[in-house]
């Protein structure tokens, strides 16, 4: 089996499982393994409840859409309890999907509230491993930048038109 990356594939023989890649930074964890690890049983665990159990899940499966659905279904409220649970190993892929989403727009300020609880809930693995993780943070950074420049330009706009509006002569009102 190849990965969708292109960059690693499997054989499988007598001898055993052997996975060959090109990066030595591959890992293989064949924890990850098992029947019950399926996208159905992931939304399951997510319609449930069981958001940590879900986004692992969803992580295991590398499945952006189904990450990404997973990461929606979580309450404000337990983002922060979530994103502890997260284990480092999956980090790098959560963040790629939450830069494609905040790349996005929609639902930014919910995204960056995950962004906030990831990065206080692994800041020092995150800066001990900037060089592993630098791609996916610059991503977020230049999402973040671009909303940023286009908010700004939303709102000068509507300071100079309620400028406008102050200082324009009153017009319409009858002399009665």
């Amino acid at each position: 089996a190849f990965a969708p990356t292109g960059r690693a594939f499997t054989v499988a023989t007598t001898e055993g499982v052997f996975l060959y890649a090109l990066d030595r930074s591959a890992s293989f964890d064949p924890t990850d393994l098992a029947l019950d690890v399926t996208p159905a049983n992931a939304a399951s665990l997510a319609r449930r409840g069981e958001y940590a159990a879900a986004l692992a899940m969803a992580l295991r499966l590398n499945d952006a859409d189904l990450i990404g659905r997973c990461i929606d279904a979580v309450p404000h409220g337990e983002i922060q309890l979530i994103a502890q649970s997260v284990a480092e190993v999956h980090l790098q892929r959560l963040l790629e999907v939450l830069a494609a989403r905040t790349e996005d727009g929609q639902a930014l300020e919910y995204l960056m509230i995950w962004c906030k609880a990831l990065f206080v809930a692994h800041g020092r693995y995150l800066k001990a491993e900037a060089q592993e993780h630098l791609s996916a943070l610059r991503s977020i950074q230049r999402a973040i930048q671009r909303h940023e420049r286009s908010l700004s330009r939303i709102a000068d706009e509507s300071l100079y038109s309620l400028q406008y509006i102050s200082t324009a002569p009153s017009t319409g009102q009858a002399d009665e």
